[in-house]
């Protein structure tokens, strides 16, 4: 579920061999006193592939309560993460509407081309989280063929909400 790491180095527990699993993320408590930015690297060992690294620059924001809903609806609209990220072939985009619209995903390249167009059409207020309810994209063009390895900004329109996030496609 989510880590907590709390010195320069945490270790997940170990899973047998050939039991697979599906992380949507940890969390980096950050704690107090951090500045605009924080950087780390996280090393991914497993016992029949790797080493794979993973570095992060993030910037330092203020955010809203985690769950930002109330009586189970969301008080904000947000485009989360997709996961996994990077990811090869395919990939979930979880989201919150704090109202109901018509939902629209579009995949750009680095050059602002729209590489992929996904309409969810009207969706009620509610998370979307869950692969059976977030945004789905196989990592294809609209032609069907499969795009390059690369990073990829995915932006979120509903009604008058619009937000956007990159991701990375591995190959």
């Amino acid at each position: 579920g989510s880590v907590t790491i709390p010195s320069a180095t945490a270790t997940h527990a170990s899973w047998s061999a050939g039991q697979a699993r599906t992380n949507v993320g940890f969390l980096v408590d950050l704690g107090e006193g951090v500045g605009s930015s924080v950087a780390f690297v996280v090393d991914v060992v497993a016992d029949n592939a790797g080493p794979w690294q993973f570095t992060f620059d993030l910037p330092v924001a203020a955010a809203a309560a985690p769950s930002a809903l109330v009586s189970g609806r969301p008080t904000v609209s947000a485009l989360l993460p997709n996961y996994p990220n990077p990811f090869n072939p395919e990939t979930w985009i979880p989201f919150d509407l704090s109202e109901a619209a018509d939902v629209t995903v579009r995949v750009y390249d680095m050059q602002g081309r729209v590489v992929r167009r996904i309409a969810l059409g009207y969706r009620d207020t509610g998370v979307y989280r869950g692969r059976s309810a977030a945004a789905y994209w196989d990592g294809r063009n609209e032609v069907g063929e499969a795009v390059a390895s690369g990073v990829y900004i995915y932006e979120l329109r509903a009604g008058d909400f619009v937000e956007r996030r990159r991701m990375v496609i591995r190959k």
